[in-house]
């Protein structure tokens, strides 16, 4: 019987490895992608990540791809590994958290911040979950720079305007001045 039962283990443990296997291969070429969309960004721009209702839609990639545009192109990230459910925060400083506060990921019962705020303060919007009908209805007139299964990235008109501009001078009535 033990020799059956570590057979049976084995097994398992070679079909979950295989099933793993596969499930990476699949996603390695969208991370790749987006990778090199979320490269082409400015440096030091402005991206909000925004979480639709997924339904029955499963995410195909972490919502934390986002992270590449702040080590490839030091931009600043709503959701910088804020993400429900963590055990932990990233504390943003001043005038920043005022910012990163209008698109929260953190409250998976909250609506989605609507587009129309997040686009005179980011230059570019991620939106993930839901599908690709949801995620287009999240801001039909958005110009898309990029559209997978997994996401949409959204360049705002806010990115075409003079960088020498403060954050704060653009600033939601929300923030701190």
């Amino acid at each position: 019987m033990p020799r059956f039962a570590l057979a049976a283990i084995a097994s398992a443990v070679f079909l979950i490895s295989l099933e793993t296997t596969y499930e990476w291969g699949l996603r390695d070429g969208e991370y790749g992608r987006v990778r090199s969309i979320l490269a082409q960004v400015p440096e030091g721009s402005r991206i909000a990540t925004v979480m639709l209702d997924q339904g029955e839609t499963t995410l195909s990639i972490s919502p934390h791809v986002g992270a590449w545009s702040v080590i490839d192109r030091s931009a600043f990230l709503s959701s910088f590994y804020i993400w429900p459910f963590q055990p932990f925060w990233v504390a943003y400083r001043e005038p920043y958290a005022s910012l990163a506060a209008l698109a929260r990921t953190d409250d998976p019962a909250a609506a989605p911040p609507a587009y129309e705020t997040l686009k005179n303060l980011y230059d570019y919007v991620l939106v993930f979950g839901g599908d690709s009908a949801a995620r287009l209805r999240y801001a039909p007139n958005a110009e898309g720079v990029y559209d997978s299964r997994s996401l949409r990235l959204l360049r705002t008109g806010l990115y075409r305007t003079d960088r020498a501009e403060t954050l704060l001078m653009r600033c939601h009535p929300r923030c701190s001045r």
